[in-house]
This record gives structure tokens, C-alpha cells and sequence, in this order.
């Protein structure tokens, strides 16, 4: 059962948020919440649940097809490049690499800082969808009519059930026909062209490289929360929560 609004309210106050969250009751499992700051926006995406009353709560961006019946397949997980081209550190090029796959929210701060600490890798968090097999390489297409598959780590992303339409199992728990693993590994490939994207200019008194930070697009079925005033977020993507059935 739902905790009181009144205890998920205290309780997203201990989140850490950098402003106030609109909470609201939308049925016996669901509550609808606006929270004000995209940062807030992304820090509420960024777990996979949340405890609210000793009660787990995934988080959830609303969208207009919302069915309070299915668990939504569109979930938000961290995907790793390793070994990833030193010269590729730069804002737009990081996120058109990782828009064929789904929709990229932000950097981990150690790969979107100017000079990163750890320039082995980057950590991106994206958003995806689980109907579809995650892949575990794209294809960069460089200028000069160059290309190399790029390595793709997805971290621990969520099961998803096609059959139930819920989340924590595959549907390979049935013996449906044609039954298959939402993750398989090396299912799916995609391709990126960063042919028209500016490579970053290298200052002559650091000849190693130069590595920027990162805004994502806005071009996507599942696009980002905007925020209203601060973040200029739409009034029609909202997150919504609701405790795990």
C-alpha cells in the first residue's frame, strides 16, 4: 500500500534535492511529481528505486500514453565507453555517439569535467527503451571516410517483462513461444556519424588533448524533463512515482 503523501513528502525532503518537489496523489499506487530543477529531475532518474516508508518507489518520466496498469518499458540506465578516442571528449560528439541507442541525460562528473580524471572512459546516463535489445557496440563513423566500433557497457540495467509488461524479470521466466532475453548481449548494433560534428581545438600549451562538457539533445520520443521557469521544463513531461506492485 501507499505510504500517507504526507510521510512521501518528508520523505523526499531528505533527498537531497535542491528545491521543493509538487507531490500529488494520482491513484492508490501512484503519485505524480513536479519537481521545479532539471538537476533534481536527474538526481530522481538516477536510482533505479527509491524507499519512501520502508516501501521501494520507482520513478518514472510521465508521458501521454501513461497506462496505470503496465509498468513502463522506458527505464534510465549508466552506460560505460571504454577506451573511448581521446579527441572525442567534447560535448556534442559524446551525445550524438550515444543518441542512437537512446536518449543521453548527462555525464558522471568525472567524464564531463574540462579536464577529466578519468579519460580511460566515459559514463554516460541515458534513458532506454527495455522492449528493445541494448547493444554492445556502435559503429563511429569519423571524417575521412573513417569508422571504428566503440565498446558499449550497460551498468546493471533493470529487467523487463514483455509478457506481464513489469519490471524485475524477463520474459524468459515464461514458456511463451519465441520467449526471449530482453539483454542478450551483442543482439544489437548501431551507428553513429559524427562526420559534421567540430572537433575540439587542442590549446598549443596542452598538445595532449582537450575534453569539454556536455548538454543533451533535444530531438526524442522520450525527450528530456524541461523544467518550467529555471530549467524551461514542459508541463506535459512530468515524473511520476508510485511504490513497486
Amino acid at each position: 500500500m501507499r505510504p500517507l503523501i504526507a510521510v512521501v513528502r518528508q520523505t523526499f525532503a531528505g533527498f537531497g534535492l535542491a528545491d521543493a518537489c509538487r507531490i500529488g496523489v494520482v491513484d492508490p499506487k501512484h503519485i505524480l511529481i513536479i519537481p521545479w530543477l532539471e538537476a533534481d529531475f536527474l538526481r530522481l532518474q538516477s536510482r533505479v528505486q527509491w524507499i519512501v516508508a520502508k516501501s521501494p518507489m520507482r520513478i518514472f518520466q510521465w508521458s501521454i500514453d501513461f497506462d496505470p496498469q503496465i509498468e513502463s518499458a522506458v527505464a534510465t540506465v549508466w552506460v560505460n565507453l571504454p577506451g573511448i578516442r581521446h579527441h572525442l571528449f567534447e560535448k556534442s560528439a559524446l551525445f550524438r555517439l550515444a543518441k542512437p541507442f537512446g536518449v543521453p541525460l548527462k555525464l558522471d562528473i568525472y567524464s564531463s569535467n574540462v579536464d577529466p580524471t578519468r579519460p580511460s572512459m566515459v559514463r554516460i546516463f541515458m534513458e532506454v527503451d527495455l522492449n528493445h535489445p541494448l547493444p554492445s557496440r556502435v559503429r563511429v563513423n569519423l571524417p575521412n571516410h573513417q569508422s571504428y566500433w566503440q565498446p558499449i557497457i550497460n551498468e546493471d540495467p533493470p529487467l523487463y517483462c514483455k509478457n506481464c509488461r513489469h519490471l524485475g524479470h524477463e520474459i524468459s521466466k515464461y514458456k511463451a513461444k519465441n520467449s526471449s532475453s530482453t539483454h542478450e548481449a551483442g543482439l544489437t548494433e548501431a551507428t553513429s556519424s559524427l562526420d559534421t560534428i567540430p572537433q575540439p581545438t587542442i590549446p598549443q600549451t596542452k598538445p595532449s588533448l582537450s575534453l569539454y562538457k556536455v548538454h543533451p539533445p533535444a530531438n526524442s520520443s522520450h525527450s528530456l524533463l524541461k523544467s518550467k521557469r529555471q530549467c524551461h521544463l514542459p508541463k506535459s513531461s512530468t515524473p511520476l512515482g508510485g511504490p513497486n506492485p
